[in-house]
């Protein structure tokens, strides 16, 4: 099967030290690295510029903290120094204070400090991630961004007397709105609607694209949103420069086309493009600010990651200009990283059951099977090592080497503890090598480049060539086939036309290679029996996994009749073992053996020769007929294997969401009995079961671990061990790592048009310049953001954090957003199924005036006591808490009522079923009944089960069916979907009171009935599949906008540092061959929503879905 893998090690830090120099006056000339004609690196990148509003002073974010210095260049002074990342600097308008986001919560939150520094104040304490966008003109309150609410992010204001927070902007379900700036005068707000980091994604071309929105703003609320830029390109960092001018960075080249460098540009509140501005020159600025007649911006790749510093000219800046910025600062950590590992990625038990390789960290140790041994590190390299093999007399490992330049086997004699790589025969060294394994007589093979497995030495195996496709064998760890107990048949998968593994044998000395098993499913976890008559493996032919048998020859007919008369044979003799016979008294005794001298080595232990294997003879003839599937639990099951007789099986099954050892005996006469053999919720994988079928090894929660048969007793192996790195060679490493699996496995060969190998050189070049895992994670997902691919995205390691984290309970509520700008808490809405949703519990318009005693915003008479609602549910989810609720805002005489907030996840359900119960309602009004609704919200397991759920609910004693896909972020359930809706009538039940019903409804799900079909910009990946089907099996109309343009079968992987990332990995092409990346779906009624008609619960794309399929309906019946 193709698996993905997962290391561990500790995350990184970085050194401080900068000297930018101004751009055609530096001290030295930076490198230059990648495309010939882009700048050189920053020595240091200096990320989120702010100008104070009389321009003279800089604030920006480096090694995770504020810093400030002088505008035209100088000493920076470090304003922050948590141990969290902090950012987003945003100076006051009266260039007194200083709003920043800091992490030191566990999430993202708005602090405000002195602008000199000096200690800074919380102003929001939710856990819905907050970032600070602009001050309000009178340096009263801030305007940010949170995802607090109705799965999406909105703009906030919070006052600087830390009253309560209140929303600004809505736009119903699922919309963001961020990075808002304010006009100097108050009276209007620009801000990005919809997108993401443009950087993200460059040259990006959909319907996923930010644009530049503008609305009015009296100071408590907005009104007219309009859009002022329109087109499929990103458009981000919008900032006003006057009351009428706002700049902003477009990717747009045309309107048809997206460039991957940004451009400064401009536009007036009428989205008139400002004359002299939208030139092509591409500095690809991100993070606008203005300031006392100054412009700054940071840069990405085609800037050089340089900050610029200008005045604010009739034009835009034809040239970075950076100042000259010193940052004289001591490393907050060492060059060398320290890490506590405890968790092994796979382990290997000696043959002769006294020793176990594992790999923990990236690392292989060894360490002994007898209780309270230490393990010892064979390797202790910044190279990953994985694919551990034991050699037959227990000594020697062979390994592999992973590493991002290269794959090769490692070699190690482990009984001296010392590395065998010169003795590697010199072709070893010839192409990428992982896999290796040892057979019974010591040979050793390998996959080469992934297409071939090949002999690495040993006389059976020089001439050994057996091609294949072993895709993702580097990416992957651990054993990829296995070895019949006689050395003479290889069990390895291969992929068939449908992708699925199927299971395929190979003769070692004749070359004959067969397919094994001809199953309608993945097969993977291959094994062969000890005595090698059986292969037990797994298949997912029936939806989850179940282990499977095939018997590789005929069984021998066997006769109950036989039992009787073997009763009356005689039982065979049991040998006595030899009497030892004492010496008599007359006699004496044997003399004591010579122990051996200090110096001379101990002979070693006689052992009883292992026994000849017998011989693997396998009859394909009828072997289809010999495959059985023998487990079918409700979940997946894994790792089988089996007794030497094949009566018992082993295995692990995810059962009720836990994961645990089950025992399966067939007995003929008895039947099947299934035993669970552990109890206990943490992960098992890699089951095994040891040479003398006593015991069961395998790894329960990353802890190598044991299980006696006869006892039921468990033995753990825990172990704890001390990696040391040099924090740069770890990062560096990680890099390769990331740059090779991109390079191999990215679903496009030609990656999207782009040079892979020279972008990599350029961003590697930028390494020197982070600082905290932020920094690093920036540079790696700008780099991905190259291929203008979705599917990917890298979250680097970063132990800039000391773990302390809140959580937030919410209620389940919505508050008057004008009274909340006054403190004044009045319920609007209560949500169903939420925390104030009781018998007899309270309506809407009523006041929340405390909580557990203590007086709630406009309720506390003193401004010092005041606690936001935020403050007050810290940490309660799932707790009682007291609420007091009044028709006035005042704490006496109020009703108190014991609720349990939830979490922000579950609040998050919960405004996502009132939004869905909304639609549907929505639809029985405007089609009078005669259409039912359904949201397919992913394309998962659960909401399959609600669509089907939804079509006996909603759909039954209706006409037609509104399909709902929009704000579905995909998955894998399209196909299902379909099945269901493109079955038509083709046979009639009736029963004897004349009620028909089709076959299709009778035997299974089915809708046969007309259906339309709703996207969006936010159907993403199996959605648009879902589009693409519905549209090529025409099913029916499709209403909405454009889908994302972002389908790739995606995985992950976990780099040697701790760092993770995504990897699109398969594309999806409609029958014509279009790539369904960056081609969105369309639809057949192009239909845009507005965020205020939402606001008013106004939905023009389902009026017109509605529509739609009633004209359809309505058009059939005449």
């Amino acid at each position: 099967m193709r698996k993905f893998f997962a290391a561990f090690i500790v995350g990184l830090g970085g050194c401080l030290w900068a000297s930018l120099t101004p751009a055609g006056s530096r001290a030295e000339e930076l490198p230059q690295l990648g495309p010939q004609g882009l700048p050189p690196i920053a020595r240091q990148i200096l990320l989120s510029p702010a100008l104070s509003a009389d321009g003279r002073t800089l604030a920006f974010v480096y090694d995770g903290d504020i810093w400030v210095a002088p505008s035209q260049g100088g000493d920076a002074r470090r304003l922050t120094i948590t141990v969290d990342n902090d950012g987003s600097p945003r100076f006051s308008p009266d260039g007194k204070w200083l709003a920043f986001r800091s992490r030191r919560y566990g999430s993202d939150d708005v602090f405000i400090m002195p602008a000199e520094g000096g200690e800074a104040r919380r102003l929001t304490f939710s856990d819905g991630s907050e970032d600070p966008c602009c001050w309000l003109p009178d340096s009263s309150g801030v305007i940010f961004t949170s995802a607090a609410r109705e799965n999406g992010r909105d703009l906030w204001v919070v006052r600087t007397d830390a009253g309560e927070p209140w929303p600004i902007t809505g736009g119903g379900f699922g919309e963001h709105e961020s990075q808002a700036s304010i006009s100097p005068d108050g009276k209007f707000v620009a801000y990005v609607r919809r997108g993401g980091d443009p950087m993200r994604r460059r040259g990006y071309q959909g319907s996923a694209d930010g644009e530049i929105w503008l609305c009015e703003f009296d100071g408590v609320s907005t009104r007219n949103h309009r859009a002022l830029t329109q087109n499929a390109s990103h458009d981000a960092w919008p900032c006003f420069a006057d009351n009428d001018t706002i700049l902003y960075a477009t990717f747009a080249a045309t309107r048809t086309r997206s460039s991957r460098a940004a451009r400064l540009t401009a536009v007036n509140r009428q989205g008139d493009e400002v004359k002299g501005w939208g030139g092509e020159v591409e500095l690809d600025p991100r993070e606008i600010s203005v300031g006392g007649g100054k412009v700054a911006f940071a840069t990405g790749n085609y800037g050089g990651w340089n900050l610029h510093v200008g005045e604010f000219g009739k034009r835009p800046p034809q040239k970075v200009n950076t100042p000259f910025i010193r940052i004289k600062s001591d490393q907050r950590t060492g060059e060398v990283a320290a890490s506590r590992v405890t968790l092994a990625s796979e382990f290997k038990v000696s043959p002769d059951g006294r020793k176990i390789a594992f790999v923990a960290g990236g690392d292989l140790f060894v360490m002994p099977t007898e209780e309270g041994g230490l393990p010892r590190n064979e390797t202790d390299s910044v190279t990953r090592e994985k694919d551990i093999a034991w050699a037959p007399d227990s000594r020697e490992l062979v390994f592999t080497r992973a590493g991002g330049a290269g794959f090769s086997i490692g070699r190690r004699d482990a009984a001296k503890a010392q590395d065998r790589d010169a003795a590697l025969p010199a072709h070893v060294s010839e192409g990428k090598f992982s896999r290796a394994q040892f057979l019974p007589d010591g040979s050793v093979i390998a996959v080469r480049n992934e297409r071939e497995i090949v002999g690495l030495w040993g006389e059976g195996v020089k001439t050994l060539k057996i091609e294949g496709e072993f895709r993702w064998a580097n990416l992957g760890s651990g054993d990829l086939f296995d070895v019949s107990p006689d050395g003479q048949w290889l069990l390895y998968e291969q992929p068939n036309e449908l992708y699925d593994d199927t299971l395929w044998v190979c003769n070692l000395k004749s070359g004959e290679r067969r397919p094994l098993t001809k199953l309608f499913g993945n097969c993977g976890h291959a094994t062969f029996s000890r005595d090698g008559k059986r292969v037990s493996f797994i298949c997912d032919q029936e939806g989850s996994y179940d282990v499977w048998v095939v018997d590789l020859q005929r069984k021998p007919v066997e006769f109950k009749e036989d039992k009787l008369d073997k009763a009356f044979k005689d039982p065979p003799r049991r040998e006595e073992p030899p009497r030892k016979e004492e010496p008599r008294k007359d006699e004496p005794a044997d003399p004591p053996k010579d122990e051996p001298k200090p110096d001379e080595p101990k002979q070693p232990e006689l052992r009883t020769p292992a026994r000849k294997a017998a011989e693997t003879r396998i009859d394909f003839d009828g072997i289809d007929r010999r495959t059985r599937r023998i487990t079918s639990l409700e979940g997946s099951e894994m790792w089988p294997c089996s007794t030497e007789d094949g009566k018992v099986f082993y295995f692990i099954a995810s059962v009720q969401g836990q994961s645990n050892i089950w025992k399966l005996t067939l007995d003929p006469d008895k039947g099947p009995d299934l035993k669970q053999l552990t109890q206990s919720r943490s992960s098992k994988s890699q089951l095994r079961l040891s040479a003398d079928e006593k015991s069961l090894w395998f790894l329960d929660g990353g802890t190598v671990t044991s299980l006696t048969l006869a006892s039921s007793k468990v033995t753990a192996y825990p172990f704890s061990v001390e990696l040391r790195r040099n924090r740069r060679d770890l990062r560096l490493a990680a890099f390769d790592e990331a740059a090779w699996v991109v390079e191999d496995y990215f679903y496009d060969a030609s990656h999207h048009g782009r040079n892979w190998p020279e972008l990599c050189a350029r961003y590697r070049g930028a390494l020197g310049s982070t600082s905290t895992g932020d920094e690093f994670g920036g540079v790696m997902n700008d780099l991905l953001g190259e291929l203008n691919s979705s599917h990917q995205g890298f979250t680097a390691s970063d132990e800039r954090s000391d773990g302390f984290t809140e959580s937030t309970g919410y209620l389940g509520v919505r508050f008057d957003a004008q009274a909340l700008s006054r403190g004044q808490y009045v319920i609007t809405e209560i949500l169903k199924g939420g925390p104030l949703d009781v018998p007899d519990g309270p309506l809407p318009g009523i006041r929340l005036v405390g909580i557990n005693g203590v007086a709630l915003g406009a309720a506390q008479p003193s401004l010092e006591a005041r606690r936001t609602l935020a403050q007050l549910l810290t940490n309660t989810t799932g707790k009682r808490v007291v609420l007091h609720l009044n028709d006035k805002f005042i704490l006496d005489g109020s009703r108190t009522l014991a609720v349990k907030p939830v979490s922000r996840g579950d609040a998050f359900v919960l405004y996502y079923e009132a939004w869905q119960a909304w639609q549907r309602q929505l639809v029985h009004k405007l089609s009078q009944g005669r259409l039912g609704y359904v949201h397919i919200e992913g394309m998962d397991d659960p909401s399959l089960r609600h669509f089907k759920h939804h079509l006996g609910n909603d759909a039954l004693g209706r006409e037609g069916l509104v399909i709902d896909v929009r704000f579905n972020g995909g998955g894998y359930t399209a196909v299902d979907v379909l099945e269901i809706l493109i079955k038509r009538p083709w046979l009639i039940r009736r029963n004897r009171e004349a009620r028909d019903v089709s076959e299709n409804a009778y035997r299974s799900i089915t809708l046969e009935k007309p259906s339309v079909l709703m996207i969006n910009q936010d159907s993403f990946s199996n959605a648009e599949i879902l589009a693409e089907g519905y549209r090529r099996l025409g099913i029916g109309k499709i209403v909405g906008v454009d889908t994302a343009g972002g389908v790739i079968g995606t995985g992950g992987f976990r780099l040697i540092d701790g760092s993770s990332m995504r990897l699109p990995g398969t594309g999806a092409y409609a029958l014509d061959g279009e790539n369904l990346e960056n081609s969105g779906r369309k639809p057949d009624l192009f239909v845009e929503n507005h965020p205020e008609e939402l606001d008013k619960g106004i939905d023009r794309q389902t009026e017109a879905a509605v529509t739609t399929l009633l004209e359809q309906l309505d058009a059939k019946g005449k």
